[in-house]
């Protein structure tokens, strides 16, 4: 059986690019539901006693970016808040860029 070249090409395509694969960034989504769900809930509503509901066109989301994206960066321990949010959400590997995928998420699902 002769083996065609294209096939070929196209079967060392996908294996040489299979590594790039499990590089790419994890979408904001993922990023929220991985990071920050556990205290601010599946809907952004809160899913603990006390904490903000970022849901909503009045709730915090309506601050402007670098100040949220701060915020996320640096975490938030105001003495009206019974718990101090921690920086990155306590994920050490979140950069700027998955910070801003977050918020987009969170402002496309949550901010109406």
């Amino acid at each position: 059986m002769k083996t065609q070249p294209l096939a070929v090409l196209f079967l060392f395509l996908i294996f040489a690019l299979m590594p790039f694969a499990a590089l790419a960034e994890p979408s904001g989504e993922d990023l929220y539901f991985e990071t920050c769900a556990m205290c601010h809930g599946d809907d952004g509503a809160g899913a603990m006693p006390d904490i903000p509901d970022l849901s909503g066109a009045e709730g915090p989301l309506w601050k402007p970016q670098d100040e949220l994206l701060f915020s996320i960066l640096n975490g938030v321990d105001r003495s009206d808040l019974p718990t101090p949010m921690p920086a990155k959400g306590g994920n050490e590997e979140l950069n700027p860029d998955n910070a801003r995928s977050i918020l987009q998420f969170m402002r496309r699902e949550f901010g109406n």
